[in-house]
């Protein structure tokens, strides 16, 4: 198994202490939430939650030491996290991880069986693990069969926010699973139940998983952009900025080790290509290569639209891509720390900005913060003007964050402001506040010993 954290320990030991308080009750569909940033390592927290609950449950007196697991998720990430917990318990045999397709007739779930689940496969009747059929392959077939054998269920539900309490047919199946424990996994919940195991951001920007911020729009000049167009403009800065960390990763870590990725987020939230999204595309990739030579045919180029993948080594550190452009499709549960730069082509009308649109340049490529600062932020250009963003109100202290360090030897004491005042660390101008003035002279005009 994997060596954990401390926060990583303190989570996944909470999150069993509520699990044992939850089976002991007798109410079904108890909720527990775990609260974790992206990049804290949800997936290695859970992996061990699980072990250690089968492990731990028959020295509970008077609780049901069979338990089997269901795990949900959206899109194709529960894929992704059958691969992640099947090498997680390679030399292990305390539980076993299999998907729908390793069911048979009449299927049951066994003690420390854990199936993996997306909700597309199961979210309508129409579905084939909803329908009646002859050979009684279904989910409710499931469900009963686990269930007459006196073998509970939990229910681990991943990536939580996504319409899982919301949406009609999300619930349905929870109500038809009807497990004991519900354990929802998310960073960005909608709610907050009474069993909530909360990781703060700052643990995990200690422990150097993730970078210390992020940086927005960090060097823009009007007087640069020319003629340019401001997609073709912004793509220049994000270019230059992404070549510059890659000229610092070699100095410090050695040539070639990490190749910095920059992201390109087309504009729409649709899974077909847009108009707009077309037109800029064809803007961006003509510039990438008549310029700088990064196309597909020579694989610095790659791009993850529906329909078009073409992303082999892409995760690697020193993967051959310097770019990829994509939509929507990589929002949830996509690991690749060397991807440092996005440029992010947003409508106007969805100005909405926080972590999960910048999620996947957060983690650190060796879960440690370098020598070099700078490989110690998240970069992102942006054609949304600066006043028009609305940043989640949990996120916003995650931008343009600035750490100023006092001079100790001074023996400065200083009078605490009643107000809040965010510093931003581009080249823009800034106005003090009355506020500001008024405790300035006052601690000017106070008597020293």
């Amino acid at each position: 198994m994997h060596l954990l954290k401390d926060f990583q320990d303190k989570a996944v030991n909470a999150l069993l202490a509520y699990t044992f308080e939850a089976l002991a009750e007798t109410p079904e569909q108890v909720p527990i939430l775990l609260e974790a940033p992206t990049g804290s390592g949800k997936t290695v927290m859970m992996a061990d939650y699980l072990y250690r609950l089968v492990d731990e449950l028959p020295l509970q007196p008077s609780l049901n030491p069979n338990t089997a697991f269901i795990w949900i998720a959206p899109n194709t990430l529960h894929i992704q996290s059958l691969k992640s917990l099947q090498k997680l318990y390679a030399d292990t045999a305390k539980l076993r991880s299999i998907d729908l397709s390793e069911l048979s007739t009449n299927p049951v779930l066994n003690p420390r069986d854990l199936l993996f689940v997306n909700w597309s496969s199961v979210d309508g009747m129409k579905k084939i693990w909803r329908k009646e059929n002859e050979t009684n392959t279904n989910l409710e077939t499931l469900i009963e069969n686990t269930k007459a054998q006196d073998t509970q269920l939990i229910l681990v539900i991943d990536e939580a926010h996504l319409g899982a309490f919301t949406g009609p047919q999300a619930i349905a199946v929870r109500n038809l699973i009807k497990a004991k424990v519900e354990v929802m996994v998310t960073a960005t919940p909608n709610s907050r139940p009474q069993k909530t195991v909360s990781i703060s951001r700052k643990k995990v920007v200690d422990e150097g998983m993730i970078k210390k911020s992020v940086r927005l729009n960090i060097g823009l000049d009007p007087a640069k952009q020319n003629s340019d167009n401001v997609h073709i403009h912004l793509l220049r800065m994000a270019l230059e900025k992404k070549n510059e960390l890659a000229a610092i990763y070699d100095a410090e870590l050695g040539a070639g080790v990490v190749n910095p990725l920059l992201l390109i987020q087309l504009p729409s939230d649709t899974a077909t290509l847009s108009d707009e999204d077309k037109t800029i595309r064809e803007t961006l990739e003509g510039l990438l290569s008549m310029e700088y030579g990064i196309t597909t045919n020579n694989g610095r180029l790659a791009v993850w639209l529906s329909g078009e993948q073409n992303r082999a080594g892409l995760e690697d550190m020193n993967g051959f891509q310097d770019v990829l452009i994509f939509k929507q499709a990589i929002a949830q549960g996509w690991d690749c720390p060397r991807a440092a730069v996005l440029v992010s082509y947003r409508n106007v009308q969805s100005p909405n900005f926080g972590i999960q649109t910048v999620g996947r340049i957060l983690r650190m490529p060796h879960q440690k913060h370098y020598q070099n600062d700078m490989l110690n932020y998240g970069y992102v250009y942006t054609n949304i003007e600066s006043n028009k963003i609305r940043f989640e109100p949990s996120d916003a202290d995650f931008f343009n964050y600035q750490i100023a360090n006092r001079q100790a030897d001074k023996d400065w004491v200083y009078d605490k402001l009643q107000t809040a005042t965010i510093v931003n660390d581009r080249a823009t101008a800034g106005v003090l506040t009355s506020v500001f003035e008024r405790k300035f002279f006052n601690v000017m005009e106070t008597p020293t010993e």
